[in-house]
């Protein structure tokens, strides 16, 4: 589930009116008044409830996206690892080295510009 970018800055403008209300509570520049009808940007308690029920939504919205990409970053890492065992492989061989000395360099080129994944190191490790 995307992020939804205005929800968020929707969310940060009603924390920011809901600050703006209780500092004038505290300060008696404003009183607790509940109206009949209500009033949703004036009435204290529903301008606080709705800051803090839009912050919940955003911060529930944020922590999905956090765990989606988590989880795609964790797929790729894999991937990568997998590559790169591959590349580690082909520059290991005893053919490659001796008959591809072109392609050789480039592959050991390659290891050495791109550090171990996160799979690998923990493999290194021994933590898998």
């Amino acid at each position: 589930m995307p992020t939804d970018h205005d929800s968020i800055v929707e969310a940060l403008r009603a924390i920011a009116r809901g600050h703006d209300t209780i500092a004038g509570l505290n300060s008696g520049s404003r009183r607790w008044v509940m109206h009949t009808p209500a009033e949703p940007d004036n009435d204290p308690d529903l301008v606080l409830s709705s800051a803090l029920g839009k912050a919940q939504a955003a911060i529930e919205s944020l922590v999905a996206e956090n765990a989606r990409l988590r989880e795609a970053m964790g797929r790729l890492d894999v991937r990568a690892s997998d590559l790169t065992k591959a590349v580690r492989e082909c520059a290991d061989d005893r053919y490659i080295q001796r008959n591809l000395p072109i392609l050789h360099g480039y592959l050991v080129g390659l290891l050495a510009e791109y550090p171990p994944t996160v799979a690998e190191q923990r493999a290194l490790k021994g933590d898998d």
